[in-house]
C-alpha cells in the first residue's frame, strides 16, 4: 500500500487517478480503434464499469495511505536520544531520593529503559528497547538484550502493554511472579539475572493510546528496590507522562 503514495509507483498512481477516467472514455470510442486496435476497444467497452470501479478503489487506497499514521524510522527514533536522555537521568535521581527517604538503606543498582512498539501498526507488533540508562552503577544493556522482542503479555513490559497499567515482577515473591510465565527460553537466558521489574505504560495525548513502556529493573528483589511501593510507581509514572510528549506516537518501523 505504501507504494501507492511514495516514489515512482506513487507518481504513476497519481497519473492514473488524474487521467484514468478520460483514458477509459477515449479507449471505449470506436474511432480509437485505429490507434489501439479493435480487440482493445471491445475489451474496454465490455469492462468499462469495472475499470471505473478500479480507479475509484485506487483513489480510496491512496487517500487511506495519505491519512494513515506513519511509523518512525529507526534513525528518526535515534535522533530523539539527546532529548530523552535527561528524562531518564532525572528519573533515576528521583528514584534514588525516594528509596533513601522510604527505607534509609543503600540505594540498589537499578537500570531504566524505554520500549516502543515496532512493526506494522495493525499486526505483528512487538516491543523493543530503544533508549536506556544504566544508572550511577553504569549497568550495561548487552546487545543480546537490546535485540530481544517482547510480544503482548510476555514479561513485565508485555503485561503492562497488554493490560495498560503498571505491572511488577519479582523473582521471589509469588504475588509478582506471573509476568515471567510467558517468557521464551531465549528471553529467560538473556534476562534471567533480573530479579525485579516495574513497567508502566507511556500514554499519548488524546486520543489516549499506549505508545511505549517505561521500565525499571534490578538484580535486587523488591524488598530492596521497593518497586511495589506506591511512591516509587508515582516517580515512574511522572516520567512516563513527560515522555508521552516526546517519543514518537505511532511506533517504529521494523528494519
Amino acid at each position: 500500500m505504501t507504494k501507492l503514495t511514495f516514489g515512482i509507483p506513487g507518481l504513476l498512481t497519481s497519473l492514473v487517478l488524474f487521467s484514468g477516467f478520460s483514458i477509459v472514455e477515449m479507449m471505449s470510442a470506436d474511432e480509437s480503434a485505429q490507434y489501439f486496435g479493435q480487440p482493445t476497444i471491445d475489451f474496454v467497452k465490455a469492462n468499462k464499469p469495472w475499470l471505473f470501479a478500479l480507479i475509484v478503489l485506487l483513489f480510496l487506497g491512496q487517500q487511506l495511505m495519505l491519512r494513515w499514521p506513519k511509523t518512525a524510522s529507526p534513525s528518526e527514533v535515534d535522533d530523539m536520544r539527546l532529548a530523552i536522555a535527561p528524562i531518564l537521568e532525572s528519573l533515576l535521581e528521583r528514584y534514588n531520593r525516594a528509596i533513601t527517604q522510604l527505607s534509609g538503606l543503600q540505594v540498589p543498582a537499578v537500570r531504566t529503559n524505554i520500549m516502543l512498539p515496532t512493526g506494522n501498526r495493525v499486526w505483528k507488533r512487538y516491543l523493543a528497547i530503544y533508549y536506556w540508562d544504566g544508572g550511577p552503577a553504569r549497568i550495561a544493556f548487552p546487545e543480546a538484550e537490546l535485540n530481544l522482542r517482547w510480544m503482548r503479555q510476555q514479561g513485565t513490559c508485555g503485561s503492562a502493554w497488554s493490560k495498560k497499567r503498571a505491572t511488577i515482577f519479582d523473582s521471589e515473591d509469588e504475588a509478582y511472579q506471573a509476568p515471567a510465565g510467558r517468557l521464551t527460553d531465549r528471553q529467560k537466558a538473556v534476562v534471567g539475572q533480573v530479579r525485579s521489574v516495574l513497567s508502566v505504560p507511556i500514554w499519548s495525548d488524546p486520543p489516549r493510546e499506549v505508545i511505549g513502556i517505561l521500565n525499571l529493573d534490578s538484580r535486587f528483589n523488591i524488598d530492596r528496590t521497593l518497586f511495589h511501593h506506591q511512591d516509587i510507581a508515582k516517580v515512574l509514572e511522572a516520567s512516563a507522562r513527560s515522555l508521552g510528549k516526546v517519543i514518537t506516537p505511532n511506533g517504529v518501523a521494523a528494519n
